[in-house]
């Protein structure tokens, strides 16, 4: 579970606009020719941004 990650009980905020982000890719993906590459892209995206709350998560306690 990504609160585990982090050590806490409780979603933070960055951790449920992750997932509703999550959830939004596939949605929109099943729309597009090419769900794979839509979901791929999304989720690249996604992950930079999360990367980045991360280690701000890890240094800011």
């Amino acid at each position: 579970m990504i609160t585990g990650d982090f050590g806490r009980e409780e979603p933070s905020e960055e951790i449920r606009f992750y997932v509703r982000f999550a959830l939004r890719i596939q949605w929109v993906a099943v729309r597009e020719a090419d769900p794979a590459a839509a979901i791929d892209a999304g989720f690249r995206l996604l992950d930079r941004g999360w990367c980045e709350a991360e280690t701000r998560a890890t240094h800011h306690g």
